[in-house]
């Protein structure tokens, strides 16, 4: 079945997926203040964050609800020659997701911060069901009203998630918010 993530990728309409792995993920890895082991990639889109966390010690499993997006990245780590599980999951389907823990590291770039409260609730369920004890959750997302959902693909209203967001959807379910940083982006 098809969504309106695979319409994103097959128009090639995806700036969320750069190709390049965020400053703030390469700093946290090479700085090594996330140790390698069991990782897994929340939204992982064409597969750039999997490739770098399996060249980096890891072992990287990337989930994505767009099955488009999953076919580019099983292809970008087959080409080098890079095993790593990826599959087609929404990671708000708790008792079906896939990627089996536990996980001592989940990165999210750009997905929590799509979700509505109830929404952000479900992701922390599934996040409690994959995690190590101890583990460790980074998330990526714009600030509320930073930027409007957009398109011919149904998107539409404000998104955005803040420290309090997190904290509020995270907490109940075990998590501790160690970190929050504010980026300096202009809203539209």
């Amino acid at each position: 079945t098809l969504n309106r993530w695979d319409f994103y990728y097959f128009l090639r309409k995806t700036p969320w997926d750069s190709g390049i792995t965020p400053p703030e993920i390469v700093s946290l890895i090479e700085g090594g203040r996330i140790p390698p082991g069991r990782a897994i990639d929340l939204g992982c889109g064409t597969g750039t964050n999997v490739l770098y966390l399996q060249q980096h010690g890891f072992e990287a499993t990337g989930v994505d609800i767009s099955a488009r997006a999953v076919a580019f990245a099983r292809r970008k780590l087959k080409a080098a020659s890079v095993p790593s599980p990826v599959f087609v999951a929404n990671i708000l389907d708790t008792q079906r997701f896939p990627a089996k823990g536990p996980f001592d590291f989940a990165m999210d770039i750009g997905v929590m911060h799509i979700f509505d409260a109830a929404g952000r609730d479900q992701y922390a369920a599934t996040l409690e069901r994959i995690m190590r004890p101890g583990g460790f959750h980074y998330t990526f997302g714009f600030k509320p009203g930073m930027v409007r959902r957009r398109g011919l693909l149904g998107m539409r209203g404000p998104f955005g998630i803040s420290s309090d967001d997190v904290r509020q959807a995270l907490e109940p379910h075990g998590f501790t918010l160690l970190e929050a940083h504010d980026a300096g982006i202009t809203p539209e």
